[in-house]
């Protein structure tokens, strides 16, 4: 394992807006893996303290704010602003991280600030600082304030599905949880996850050597806003090399995979074979290497590697090889169809493969913003599932965000957004699932919009956010705030 390098000394001290940056910069010392978030609210309870504000927490763990407005802005009509505390972990491979323990290393090349070798955390950690810079910065003026911090956004929205309604009272709300500077988005893609328990049989390890074939080096990204950009799937490519490996080894190990809402950038498997089928594997494996790299040029980085690996004990039978090769060869990943007004409509990820010890565990995740046409990829990939003679069980998920192109806060926010620069805001759904889809229907009445800086290959340790956004989202957002109180 290598180690991370540190962040340079005053790295942040030199970005503005100032006060926002000081609060990413506290924030993103703090591990906040989902389900870990508990530092990161304590930490966001410290920094009000001595400030003029009251506390509230449900028993899900969300913690709201709340702030007193300006002077002068003190019976304004309150607004919400939403974020969430955790992130997704994605570590470059053969680097030494906990992601429990270690906080996030930085860099600044060009415009971007980056992670070393790991996520960023600007998703959401941006928004989480940009709220508690809101209420803290004497610079800004606002009426009363909701400042609703959830948890476990990433693993499924764990909080706003659990959110009590009691804590929200007013009936406007800003989600500071989207990446691109110029887009008002007002609804999201509905999604769901589905696992599927493939049974296995086992048996010894036959004579021959042990092989590890690895696929590693891709840039991976968000499921939900990078699904488009053709990105390779590191399971699909590794079931191409066994595939095409057929009878020629016997399958030890599958696995590969983290987050549901993140493309897989690196997948394992291992393979007893004889020892002269060695060469035939990495043969295989540098002909799949090379027709990869023609046909995911996003992907400079991919690598397909075999090495020796000590031999293990037990094997799964060539029926059960044939099983979970051929389940993860029909299983459907990428984009799966358009919408006619643009943009991604449905789209599955291939997300996690584990070995339990009596199934390998497949884990899917499938977005549309159309109900019919998510059901009918569930429908499809259970089927699949069915023909292998896997188990197949559905998570939740959660809606569809309906999108209300013409209500009173779009209007709002598209005149702050040319008043500031010159130019129409373009409005419009995304992709990726927001929490705004949940929370709507636990506060009812509720309008809602959701804006932010440019962040580019969230979920990956390619994340990276635009500094010069950064000061155009808080322009925006500070705007956007002095004209809602004082309408």
């Amino acid at each position: 394992m290598r180690p991370r390098v540190t962040t340079k000394a005053g790295l942040f001290t030199t970005l503005e807006p100032g006060w926002l940056w000081a609060e990413f910069d506290a924030l993103r010392a703090i591990p906040r893996p989902s389900g870990h978030e508990a530092r990161a609210r304590e930490h966001v309870k410290s920094r009000f303290a001595d400030a003029a504000a009251t506390l509230d927490e449900d028993a899900a763990g969300n913690l709201l704010v709340r702030v007193p407005g300006t002077r002068g802005l003190e019976s304004a009509p309150g607004v919400t602003i939403q974020s969430h505390l955790d992130m997704v972990i994605a570590v470059e491979a053969g680097v030494e991280f906990d992601p429990e323990h270690d906080g996030i290393e930085c860099r600044i090349e060009g415009d971007y600030l980056y992670a070393n070798d790991t996520t960023l955390g600007a998703d959401n950690g941006i928004g989480v600082a940009a709220a508690i810079a809101t209420a803290l910065d004497p610079a800004v003026e606002h009426g009363p304030l909701e400042l609703l911090f959830t948890i476990e956004e990433e693993t499924g929205l764990t909080g706003a599905r659990e959110l009590d309604p009691r804590l929200v009272k007013s009936r406007r709300l800003l989600n500071l949880d989207s990446e691109e500077d110029d887009i008002l988005y007002v609804g999201c893609a509905g999604g769901r996850t589905t696992t599927l328990a493939l049974p296995v049989e086992w048996q010894p390890a036959p004579a021959g050597a042990a092989i590890a074939i690895e696929v590693t080096g891709l840039h991976g990204g968000h499921s939900g806003t990078d699904i488009h950009l053709n990105r390779a799937n590191a399971h699909k490519l590794l079931v191409r090399v066994l595939a095409a490996g057929g009878s020629a080894g016997a399958l030890a190990e599958v696995a590969g995979g983290g987050a549901t809402n993140a493309i897989p950038t690196a997948s394992r498997a291992v393979v007893v074979a004889a020892a002269q089928d060695a060469a035939h594997w990495r043969e295989i494996a540098a002909a799949q290497a090379a027709r990869a790299c023609d046909e995911f040029p996003g992907d400079p980085g991919l690598v397909i590697q075999v090495s020796d690996v000590a031999k293990p004990d037990r094997v799964m039978t060539e029926e059960s090889s044939r099983r979970v090769v051929d389940l993860l060869a029909a299983l459907p990943s990428g984009v799966l169809a358009m919408s006619r007004a643009g943009g991604t409509e449905t789209s599955c990820n291939l997300a996690r493969v584990t070995i339990a010890e009596r199934t390998v565990d497949i884990v899917v995740s499938v977005r549309s913003s159309v109900g019919s046409a998510l059901r009918g990829a569930l429908d499809t990939i259970e089927a699949a599932a069915r023909l292998a003679g896997a188990v197949a069980s559905e998570s939740e998920g959660y809606p569809e965000w309906q999108p209300n192109f013409d209500g009173p806060l779009v209007h709002a926010l598209s005149e702050v957004y040319a008043r500031c620069f010159g130019a129409q805001p373009k409005v419009a759904t995304i992709h990726a699932g927001l929490e705004t889809a949940l929370i709507g229907r636990r506060v009812p009445g509720l309008q809602m919009i959701s804006y932010g800086p440019l962040i580019e290959f969230p979920h990956s340790a390619h994340e990276r956010v635009n500094i010069p956004s950064v000061a155009k989202f808080w322009k925006f957002h500070c705007e956007v705030l002095k004209a809602l109180a004082r309408a």
